[in-house]
């Protein structure tokens, strides 16, 4: 018993690493982690706080009975395998929650860390020696980052930041680990060029503030924020990369809005990231209203392919886009119940005090929920894992505050 408890600290740091660094490979160690909790799992405990936990198995279960309707079975029984994640860590999580140690956590938030340090670091080395040979264009976004889309990466890398920022500056050897990280990260998602990750890092550095202003008792300092806001878009301007980008999705945005059916029949062999967003929403959006009850797991894909080819987006079809939201994405699969399901595990949990006291967790939900709504997030394992292993591994952390706490 004392080895797999060994094990399944191990498997904490690791399941990470591994995430960040090689994602694909990463079952065996789910499976290692899973078998190595066995040891702590008792009687299973149910706390009101821990609602987004449980809406992650109600949302696995949908996607369950999405199967039943479902014509393209190979497709949909593959989607559940993928999101088997939205089951095994809540369960585990119900089951272990009463023993397993909170320092587990901790060794969770050092393997993510570690991951993305690796990652950054070899990433910046591709990009220079690729740069002896073929100049900037190493540096471009679908170049730069060498192992997994770029919201994805962001999303782990600002992950990471908030963990490191969590832990106490003790000695000056920490202060300058947390300052040229959160610099490696900035240079990280500056050349990946997301959009959303732009947005995550705006929206951070202000509610940084924010929760520091009240934390310190600073409350006056909050009267300077319409002045740093201002700051920060003069400083977001001034930088090539950050100014095409808001730019280019104000343009695209006023278009799309001022004729959507214009916008639509101008665009259908549009491949730019902006339009392709706004197509694939309109598009998904009707087949939501067609749909209420989902199309079922299976058909999503082939159900947006028909929806593509019918509006002349053969491109898109060809490429196979998926709706590029992940609330869209879940609508078209199962329906407005999983969308429901969705919004109780990253909307709702923002209006309860348990998690605006704990800025850890609110930082994380507002990454993943900012991520889902320009990309589906949930489709691929990366981001699945990201949301159902750090969801529970931040409840962990907060075990022993909420057991003081109740008494």
């Amino acid at each position: 018993m004392e080895v797999l408890k060994k094990i399944n600290l191990a498997s904490f740091f690791i399941l990470p690493v591994v995430l960040v660094l090689k994602d694909s490979i990463i079952a065996p160690f789910i499976a290692v982690f899973i078998l190595s909790t066995l040891p702590y799992f008792s009687r299973p405990t149910f706390q009101r706080s821990h609602f987004p936990v449980y809406f992650l198995i109600l949302l696995y279960v949908l996607y369950l009975i999405g199967l039943f309707p479902s014509e393209n079975m190979h497709y949909g029984l593959k989607d559940i395998e993928t999101k088997m994640s939205f089951l095994l860590f809540p369960v585990v999580f119900i089951f272990s929650y009463k023993k397993i140690p909170k320092v587990s956590a901790s060794w969770a938030k050092y393997g993510l860390i570690f991951g993305v340090s690796v990652s950054i670091i070899i990433s910046i080395l591709r990009a220079f020696l690729c740069t002896l040979d073929f100049g900037e264009y190493c540096y471009r976004s679908d170049n730069f980052g060498f192992n997994m889309h770029g919201t994805y990466l962001t999303s782990l890398c600002l992950l990471a930041v908030v963990f490191v920022l969590e832990k106490k500056a003790e000695n000056d050897w920490m202060k300058y680990f947390k300052a040229i990280f959160v610099l490696a990260v900035l240079v990280e998602c500056y050349f990946v060029k997301s959009l959303s990750a732009y947005l995550v890092i705006f929206l951070l550095a202000f509610l940084y503030f924010v929760y520091w202003t009240i934390e310190t008792r600073r409350k006056k300092l909050l009267f300077i924020f319409p002045i740093l806001v201002i700051g920060a878009i003069f400083v977001a301007n001034t930088l090539p990369a950050v100014k095409k980008e808001v730019n280019n999705t104000v343009v695209k945005l006023s278009d799309f809005l001022t004729d959507n059916e214009k916008f639509l029949r101008q665009n259908s062999n549009v491949n730019e990231s902006n339009t392709v967003r706004l197509v694939t929403y309109s598009l998904s959006s009707k087949l939501i209203k067609e749909h209420p009850f989902g199309v079922g797991t299976g058909d999503v894909k082939d159900e947006l392919m028909e929806a593509y080819i019918e509006n002349d987006f053969y491109k898109y079809a060809q490429l196979r886009y998926n709706s590029h939201n992940t609330f869209l994405q879940t609508g078209i699969s199962i329906g407005w119940a999983g969308i429901i399901a969705l919004l109780f595990v990253l909307v709702i949990p923002f209006f309860t005090k348990y998690v605006l006291q704990r800025k850890t967790l609110f930082f994380f939900l507002l990454i993943v929920f900012i991520s889902s709504l320009f990309e589906s997030f949930l489709e691929r394992q990366v981001g699945i894992i990201l949301l159902s292993f750090f969801l529970i591994t931040l409840f962990i952390s907060f075990k022993q505050e909420s057991s003081i706490q109740k008494k």
